[in-house]
């Protein structure tokens, strides 16, 4: 079995770093919901409607990039929420907002699995890896699809370090 190098989560880029993340994740059920403003994500400003409607417009998407930011720290239910603005924002039907709410299931997979229900976050994972996969591209939102589930389903074995979600900042494209 091939392993795969993931540099620590330290020392991955941030895409929003003038937000502060919280230093734990929320674990609902064990540890009393942290307030809005203790988590850092209720400052972040919203950005203009319109750049969170269209899936070029990514770039300037702070819910999607921060939310990025959570997951690759695995503050799993803060990705989830900090998700969840961008996903209603750019319609809970269209092709980007499949795609953001297989991002919000990946993430609720982890959390589950970190809550110990395999049995539901197994669920999640396959769903959230479904949606991704209905996007019909190799790239969406600058996110290699393919490599990502694929680091996904390693991430849920045993033993195994949960995925990074690496966006391709440099990349040009209508959707890249």
């Amino acid at each position: 079995m091939k392993k795969i190098a993931i540099r620590p989560a330290a020392r991955l880029r941030r895409y929003v770093p003038q937000v502060a993340l919280p230093r734990r994740g929320y674990l609902p059920g064990r540890v009393p919901h942290p307030p809005v403003a203790s988590t850092g994500l209720g400052a972040t400003g919203a950005p203009a409607r319109e750049d969170l409607r269209h899936p070029r417009h990514w770039r300037a998407n702070t819910f999607y990039l921060l939310g990025a930011d959570c997951f690759n720290r695995g503050l799993w239910w803060e990705a989830h929420e900090t998700w969840e603005h961008a996903w209603n924002a750019a319609g809970r039907r269209s092709r980007q907002g499949r795609f953001l709410q297989g991002l919000i299931q990946i993430a609720a997979a982890f959390l589950k699995r970190r809550l110990g229900d395999d049995e539901a976050a197994g669920r999640l994972l396959a769903a959230g890896i479904k949606k991704l996969a209905a996007t019909r591209a190799a790239s969406y939102m600058g996110l290699e699809i393919a490599a990502f589930t694929r680091r996904a389903r390693q991430g849920f074995r045993p033993r195994q370090r949960p995925p990074r979600l690496l966006l391709a900042l440099l990349k040009t494209g209508p959707s890249s």
